[in-house]
């Protein structure tokens, strides 16, 4: 597989369209750079995957620490794809942030050679491309469809990418010292699997850890024992009974935990015991009948700064025709693979450019262009679409999260809004 470069791209500020040609984002991605004089939180990066001819990849960031966006916005092409699991960003050791995206089942990467730069290359250039690639076994070639980013304990950013035959291939970073992220690294690896639906990575102490759900509805892992090196041998089976998706995450412990959403509508919680490799046995987290909804469509599972897991998870109507619903908190006790057994609802009264809107909550919000980050204090801030008008994306800040006994929200704080989207 040969590295191709394909493309166009422009710059513009972020355009306004009428509501008949509005496009709805189909992800969202965020990731926080590295700390600075001007900056010492480190600025967030902002990336809006938006598909159709008007499409793009619409990228902002913070001008100043943790007040104020700048107010053009920057736009990359080749247009994304309609793939909510297409698009994704990250930051190595040395602060450099890249993003990458798929575009007619090919990998696009843009990249800042240095911390807190703009990407390059400039959108005037195209971006560096990974084209379809071919199964070693059936010769086939094959689209990649779903993306997952981690660094790894060396510092070094590496790319998980699902083809649409089920196989996961590697794009790792070439060196920290290395003028351009991607361009010395060697071509995709195959990572194995087969017949996978979905991919989920997470940093442990030793390397990277990598779960996925296949076609059976079973859940799999594989684990790097010395980073940037993925173990031989099969994929660990983990089973699991029609599991929808999975996610990865680190335990406080260093150990890893896994959280599925079952076909029930049910959480299932999977995670090492301390000090060992073994796994504990599937359990159920929390049921996810509660009246008239059932969770789904937002799953975001991540650590918050004393290392406890959290989960954040959107709460559905079961009329999709109705843009209700709440989102839902649970934390995990601080010991390893404990949980607070309930969820706590998460609304709030939003406001826009055009003012506030006292009868919206976050069901107006488009339940999967949703994304977070933690800031150096421990902050969690939210990042989502609207579905009224004007669409907006708007940040949330919860400071209390990090708190793992607590199971009150707060009201966002810091909220800062930013351009409107087409």
């Amino acid at each position: 597989m040969k590295w191709l470069i394909v493309g166009t791209a422009l710059l513009m500020s972020f355009p306004f369209m009428t509501r008949a040609a509005a496009t709805e984002p189909v992800a969202i991605s965020v990731v926080k750079g590295a700390p600075s004089t001007a900056q010492p939180q480190g600025r967030f990066e902002l990336l809006v995957s938006i598909p159709g001819s008007n499409g793009g990849i619409f990228h902002t960031w913070q001008v100043l620490d943790q007040a104020g966006w700048n107010s053009q916005w920057t736009t990359y092409t080749p247009i994304p794809d309609n793939n909510p699991h297409g698009l994704v960003s990250g930051i190595d050791g040395n602060g450099r942030i890249a993003v990458a995206w798929i575009s007619k089942g090919a990998i696009c990467f843009k990249e800042a050679i240095h911390a807190n730069e703009s990407l390059s290359p400039q959108p005037s250039q195209p971006p560096l491309t990974i084209l379809p690639i071919m199964d070693p076994f059936d010769k086939k070639t094959h689209k990649f469809t779903y993306l997952a980013i981690a660094t790894n304990p060396n510092g070094l950013l590496e790319v998980l990418a699902l083809t649409d035959r089920g196989r996961v291939f590697s794009i790792k970073e070439a060196s920290l010292t290395n003028s351009n992220l991607w361009l010395g690294s060697a071509a995709p690896t195959l990572i194995g699997g087969g017949d996978l639906q979905s991919i989920s990575v997470t940093t442990l102490k030793a390397g990277l850890a990598l779960a996925a759900v296949g076609k059976d509805g079973k859940t799999y892992a594989k684990f790097q024992t010395i980073p940037g090196t993925w173990d031989a041998g099969p994929w660990q089976n983990l089973d699991g009974n029609k599991i929808q998706e999975v996610h990865a995450s680190e335990s406080s412990a260093h150990q890893l935990e896994l959280l599925a959403l079952g076909a029930d509508g049910n959480f299932y919680l999977q995670f090492q015991t301390v000090n060992s490799s073994n796994f504990a046995g599937w359990q159920m987290l929390t049921s996810g009948e509660t009246g008239a909804t059932k969770f789904g469509s937002t799953i975001l599972f991540d650590r918050a700064h004393d290392g406890t897991l959290f989960l954040v998870t959107h709460q559905d109507l079961k009329d999709d025709s109705q843009y209700l619903g709440t989102f839902q908190k649970g934390f995990q006790a601080p010991n390893n693979g404990s949980w607070i057994p309930q969820f706590v609802a998460y609304s709030t009264v939003l406001t826009t450019s055009q003012g506030t809107n006292t009868n919206a909550n976050f069901g107006w919000l488009n339940r999967v262009a949703f994304a977070m980050s933690i800031d150096a204090k421990g902050a969690v801030h939210y990042f989502a679409a609207r579905h009224d008008s004007p669409k907006v994306v708007e940040e949330y800040v919860d400071p209390a999260i990090g708190a793992s006994t607590s199971r009150s929200i707060l009201p966002p704080m810091g909220k800062q809004t930013i351009p409107t989207l087409p």
